[in-house]
């Protein structure tokens, strides 16, 4: 083999270089020959490399530009929750104000009612002795026009106590053991008693009054054992009466079982 010549060589690289300037053809054949096909195709590689990366930036941009936009909106949704936070907070305060006054409210409620029931039954009870009184006073045209009696006489009332001759009765009829203590009591605390006759026949009657604004079955028991005990101590018939401004249909058939009278007085 030859002894490289470098002198040679580089004479020969200076007539090529000489060529390919007067040639610029020539140039870009020797390179394609000297050029494998990997290295050929490395510009346009390299061309689209630079794009994916131009492509990557402009990604990466949008991404960072995104992820700056997330991060706004969380920064507003946060926001969004502290005060959503707040007003559940100022919800449950009011809520609990509601209750308290809720509770406050139920109680006045309440009271209202309370009061209410007992002016209702003060009021029922000032007209019920405004009744008492209205009977005691005129007695006589109340309950001997409703049942028909004459020459009426007042033996006890509201405004009158037990009449002199019945009480000394009363008293006979304790001692003798024909009444009890109980009966006694009655007697004494009737509204009104009256002693008439009847007009059909004349026969003398004893009538033992109970006056209530609302008549009910107490006040039909209480005139029941009143007119038991006059008839035992008077010897004469006894009628009682139940007198006032309102009855139950309930009430009205028990005094027709006991055989009370209902007498009913306009206000």
């Amino acid at each position: 083999m030859d002894k490289f010549d470098s002198n040679a060589a580089d004479t020969l690289v200076s007539r090529i270089l000489e060529e390919l300037s007067a040639n610029p053809e020539a140039k870009w054949k020797l390179f394609n020959a000297l050029l494998s096909d990997e290295m050929k195709q490395l510009p346009s590689r390299v061309s689209k490399l630079q794009d994916d990366v131009d492509e990557l930036k402009e990604d990466v941009g949008e991404l960072k530009e995104d992820v700056g936009e997330l991060k706004d909106d969380v920064g507003e949704l946060k926001d969004d929750v502290q005060e959503l936070k707040t007003d559940m907070a100022e919800v449950k305060t009011d809520l609990a104000e509601v209750k308290t006054d809720m509770v406050e409210v139920k109680a006045d409620m309440a009271e209202a009612k309370r009061d209410i029931r007992e002016l209702k039954n003060s009021n029922a009870e000032m007209k019920g002795q405004n009744l008492e009184f209205k009977l005691g006073v005129r007695a006589k045209a109340y309950v001997c026009q409703w049942l028909s009696l004459r020459n009426p006489v007042v033996l006890s009332s509201y405004v009158d106590h037990l009449e002199q001759e019945l009480d000394a009765a009363v008293e006979k009829a304790k001692r003798e053991g024909r009444i009890s203590g109980r009966q006694e009591t009655r007697i004494i605390e009737t509204d009104v008693i009256l002693r008439a006759k009847l007009r059909s026949d004349g026969s003398p009657v004893c009538v033992a009054v109970e006056a209530s604004y609302t008549i009910d079955a107490n006040d039909i028991n209480r005139v029941k054992e009143s007119a038991d005990a006059l008839h035992i101590v008077t010897g004469l018939a006894a009628i009682p009466v139940a007198a006032g401004y309102i009855v139950s249909d309930q009430t009205e058939r028990y005094a027709e079982e006991l055989g009370v009278e209902i007498c009913l007085v306009s206000s």
